[in-house]
Parts: structure tokens; C-alpha cells; sequence
């Protein structure tokens, strides 16, 4: 109301509000802002002092929809005791990052993710929704600066993470972008030339590999206090590999993601009861929670994935 009133007489004049954000809630901060910019005379200026995020997204869409309207003015390293010269500065990439840094204090680096990794898998639709992205995040996310994201196809990976990279890019000074695909029989020769801390290619064929391996498995029947079972189990593990290659169209003998179905009946079939609506979510829900630290599986995807992102 102040400023409403003020206006008339000060159409040429400097607006300077202190902690605009002050005792309201993110949301309304944002709005409260753009209001405030509208009322503002066309020829004067709104200098605002903040610390909250909803305020930054809010002059960072007005950056955007009006180029080289918003500029910042940096006070990090300035005495207040001694005379100085402020040079605004735009609001680049490199700016935005600091100015998320200082809103969100030392939460910055705790809740942003250092690595984004682009993965097979769809985001869309039903099934296997996000399958490889949920696994990895299921076995990793809380213990790594790492998020997993679904980006199509092995050949669509590449160029998910490509368009990621640009858009992260554009945006602010975000997290690195990698990507990893499944082994599907790679040669050593193809691996030792694509193979690298940016994109990943599995040891294994696929992630279900790790997810039925036998010591996952194993826990699998300690869970279920059934550990005597262990010769049944590889049994049927043996036996759903083998008809891979007895169906119309035959699979690779190894490919355990191809054998999921028939190795979930049979082990739902041993143990009795209902472990999963079907193998997916047999995998997702009841064997990727056993994957964790002092589990040679574990170490072993920590080794292939995590390690090779951050060495």
C-alpha cells in the first residue's frame, strides 16, 4: 500500500526494501516480488536484499522473460569500514550457483546431487516405470552425492545426456553428467574404448545380473530364515538360464533379465507364499533392499559405478 501511495511522487526514484521475504512462506515470496516489480514506476529501480530462494527464482524468471534487467550486487569480501566501488554484475550461471550457496547456506552441497547419471529405462508409462534409475537410487542414493535418471534406450542414453547437460548448462553451475548402460555383451575391445568415468558400461549383460546374483539370493533365504535351500535355489537359477534358449526366440544363456520370469516362479514356487506381484517387482521391492554394504554384489557395483565417477 506504501508503494502505491508513493509512486505519484516518486516516479524517478530508488525502491530499497530490506528482506523482502520476511515472516512469509516461499511461495507467496515469489509472487509477493513480481507484484511489487509491476507496481514499481517504469523509470525507477527496486533494489531488494535477500536470502530465500523463492525471491531468487522469482528475479531469475524476470531475467530471463527481460533480459539484462536484473543485476547483483556482490558484498562477499567488502569492509564497510573503507570507501569502495560496487560493480553490478548479471545474473550469469556462475552468480546463480553462489547466490543458491548462500539461501541455502551449507544445505547447497548436502541436498544437490554432485552426479547425475543418465541410465536405461522409460519415466513414462507403467511396468518397468523408471526400473534401472529406482534399483541404482535404491542402492546408492542415500549414501552417495549421485542421482539416477531414466533416459530411453541404450542408444537414446547418450543423447538424454547430452540434452541434460545443455539444459543444467544454461541454467546454473550444476552437477556433472554421466551416463551408464548395460554390459549386453560388450567386447573387452569396445569396452576399453567407450568405457570411462563418464559413461559406464556394466561388467554384466544387464543390472538384473546383480540384482539375481547368488549371494543377493542368499540373503534372499536368510531373510526368510531358509538358508538350507541354498542347492535348491541355484537349481532353479541353473534351469531358468537354460530355457532361454528353448524359447521361439532363443536368448543368451546368461541373460538373467530374459530368465526373470521363470526364476521368480520357481523360487515363489520353493519359499511358498506371495513375494512379489510379478519378477520386476520381486527385484525392485524384496532384492534390492538386500544389496547393501558388506555384500559382495554391493561392493561390486560400488566398484564399477561409484568409484569410477569419482576417481
Amino acid at each position: 500500500m506504501d508503494l502505491h501511495c508513493k509512486k505519484r511522487f516518486f516516479p524517478d526514484a530508488i525502491y530499497c526494501i530490506d528482506e523482502v521475504e520476511a515472516h512469509l512462506h516461499t511461495s507467496v515470496q515469489s509472487k509477493l516480488v513480481r507484484e511489487i516489480i509491476s507496481v514499481v514506476p517504469e523509470e525507477s529501480q527496486l533494489w531488494i536484499t535477500t536470502h530465500s530462494l523463492g525471491v531468487l527464482r522469482a528475479v531469475q524468471e524476470l531475467e530471463i522473460s527481460q533480459p539484462n534487467s536484473v543485476c547483483v550486487i556482490d558484498f562477499e569480501g567488502v569492509s564497510v569500514d573503507t570507501e569502495t566501488s560496487l560493480t553490478p554484475t548479471s545474473l550469469s550461471p556462475t552468480v546463480w550457483s553462489k547466490l543458491q550457496s548462500i539461501a541455502l547456506d551449507d544445505l547447497s552441497e548436502r541436498i544437490a546431487p554432485k552426479v547425475v547419471v543418465i541410465c536405461e529405462g522409460n519415466s513414462l508409462g507403467k511396468g518397468r516405470k523408471s526400473f534401472d534409475a529406482g534399483i541404482y537410487n535404491q542402492i546408492f542414493g542415500g549414501r552417495y552425492p549421485i542421482v539416477f535418471v531414466p533416459g530411453g534406450s541404450s542408444s537414446e542414453v547418450p543423447q538424454s545426456a547430452a540434452l541434460i547437460r545443455d539444459v543444467i548448462k544454461a541454467a546454473y553451475q550444476g552437477p556433472r553428467i554421466a551416463t551408464i548402460v548395460d554390459g549386453d555383451g560388450a567386447t573387452q575391445g569396445y569396452r576399453d574404448e567407450h568405457d570411462s568415468s563418464d559413461h559406464i558400461i556394466l561388467t554384466e549383460r544387464n543390472l538384473e545380473a546383480y540384482l539375481l546374483a547368488d549371494d543377493v539370493l542368499q540373503a534372499l533365504l536368510a531373510k526368510q530364515g531358509r538358508p538350507e535351500l541354498a542347492s535348491e535355489v541355484h537349481e532353479i537359477k541353473s534351469n531358468a538360464l537354460l530355457s532361454n534358449l528353448n524359447r521361439p526366440r532363443p536368448k543368451p544363456s546368461n541373460d538373467l533379465k530374459a530368465a526373470s520370469g521363470t526364476l521368480f516362479i520357481g523360487l515363489q514356487s520353493l519359499l511358498g507364499g506371495t513375494l512379489a506381484r510379478d519378477a520386476d517387482d520381486f527385484m525392485r521391492h524384496v532384492l534390492a533392499p538386500l544389496i547393501i554394504p558388506g555384500l559382495p554384489t554391493y561392493h561390486r557395483l560400488e566398484q564399477e559405478i561409484v568409484h569410477k565417477l569419482f576417481r
